[in-house]
C-alpha cells in the first residue's frame, strides 16, 4: 500500500474524502479482517481540496485519484448462488429485447453505483484495506457499502436494481432500458420517447440511493458507444477500436 511520493498528499486527500463520505471508516488492526492492498490511479486531471487537512489546506490543487482495492482473495473465499447467472449482464439478451422500431440511444451513468447498496458486517470484515500515508503510519480501512471490485457486489447490482424498477413501474423497464452491470442506456422511437425513458430511469436509481454522474449530459443519438459496443438503427457490432486490436492480435505470430 505505499504510495508514490508525489501523491501521497493527494492521496490523504481522498481517503479523508471517503471517509467524510460515508463510504469507508478507520479501524485498528484486527486477526480477523481480510486485508487487501489499497492502491491509487490518477485519473490525470486535478481537483481543489474542499477542507483542511494535515498536510493540505482548502483550495490546494490536487491530483484526482481513483482508489482500487485488489480483492481477489477475497472474492475467492465467496460463495455465489447459482441462480445470479441468469442475472449476470448478457448483451446478447439486450439485443435480444430491443423493439424493432428503435431509432435513438441515451446512455445513463451513476457515481459509485454500488455505494447505494448496503453491506453486512461480515461482508465489511471481508473487504478490509490498507495503505501507507504520509506519516509512515498504516491505515487500516473498513467498507461501509458494496464497493467496486468485490464480486459479491457485480452479482448482486443486477438483481437488486432490477427489484427497484419492478416496485417503481414493474416489468416496462424491460423495453424501455437495457443495463450492463451498473450501466444503462435507455432506447425509444424517436428522440422524446428516449429522453422521457433517459429521465425514468434517471430517477429511479436517484431514489434508489445513486447518484447521477454530474460532469455528464444527456446524450441522445442515433448512433451509442456502450458497453463495449457500437448500438445503431442498422445494427449492433464492436467499435473500429475494437476491431483494430483483434487485427493486431491476430497478426501476431505465437512463440512455442
Amino acid at each position: 500500500g505505499t504510495v508514490p511520493p508525489k501523491l501521497q498528499i493527494s492521496t490523504d486527500y481522498k481517503v479523508e474524502q471517503m471517509i467524510r463520505a460515508g463510504t469507508h471508516k478507520r479501524i485498528p488492526y484486527s486477526k480477523d479482517i481480510w486485508l487487501m492492498l489499497m492502491f491509487f490511479k490518477p485519473k490525470l486531471r486535478s481537483e481543489i481540496a474542499e477542507f483542511d487537512g494535515p498536510n493540505w489546506k482548502s483550495g490546494d490543487v490536487l491530483e484526482a485519484l481513483r482508489p482500487l482495492v485488489d480483492y481477489r482473495a477475497s472474492n475467492a473465499a465467496q460463495y455465489y448462488h447459482p441462480w445470479l447467472i441468469e442475472w449476470s449482464p448478457n448483451n446478447k439478451l439486450n439485443i435480444a429485447s430491443i423493439p424493432p422500431n428503435t431509432t435513438h440511444w441515451a446512455d445513463h451513468d451513476s457515481k459509485d453505483a454500488y455505494h447505494a447498496m448496503l453491506i453486512q458486517e461480515a461482508g465489511k470484515r471481508m473487504g478490509c484495506a490498507k495503505y501507507m500515508d504520509s506519516q509512515g503510519q498504516t491505515v487500516y480501512l473498513e467498507p461501509q457499502c458494496c464497493q467496486q471490485g468485490q464480486a459479491s457486489s457485480a452479482a448482486w447490482f443486477s438483481p437488486w436494481v432490477r427489484y427497484g424498477y419492478n416496485c417503481f413501474i414493474g416489468p416496462h423497464h424491460t423495453v424501455w432500458w437495457m443495463d450492463f452491470s451498473d450501466d444503462s442506456c435507455a432506447h425509444g422511437c424517436g428522440e422524446t420517447q428516449c429522453l422521457i425513458r433517459y429521465s425514468i430511469v434517471g430517477i429511479i436509481k436517484v431514489l434508489m440511493g445513486m447518484k447521477p454522474q454530474l460532469k455528464r449530459s444527456p446524450s441522445c443519438s442515433v448512433e451509442k458507444h456502450w458497453a463495449g459496443l457500437v448500438w445503431t438503427v442498422k445494427g449492433i457490432c464492436i467499435s473500429e477500436t475494437a476491431r483494430l486490436a483483434i487485427i493486431e492480435a491476430c497478426s501476431v505470430i505465437p512463440r512455442g
